[in-house]
């Protein structure tokens, strides 16, 4: 894979956690799916870190299919705020 060909499945992957993030946000039932694909992939302990208050969050409430609080400081802005432009 050529580097120009990883940077875009980078910029791919972003993007798409970045809606799956912000619609996770807005639908208890997607954020619910969500939290239980994460909980069960995620294997490496700095990789939770990552997630450990949204998952946390979730665990505490024992709202299964509540989305963590909108001031969580890693949802991002909706999708229609997702800046597209193509950056090299």
């Amino acid at each position: 894979m050529s580097q120009e060909e990883r940077k875009r499945d980078t910029r791919r992957k972003i993007l798409a956690g970045a809606v799956a993030l912000a619609h996770a946000a807005h639908d208890p039932a997607f954020a619910a799916a969500l939290r239980a694909a994460l909980d069960a992939a995620l294997s490496k302990d700095a990789d939770r870190d990552l997630f450990q208050d949204w998952l946390t969050v979730a665990k505490e409430s024992h709202a299964e299919n509540q989305p963590p609080p909108a001031s969580a400081s890693f949802i991002p802005a909706p999708p229609t705020e997702i800046n597209n432009t193509n950056e090299s």
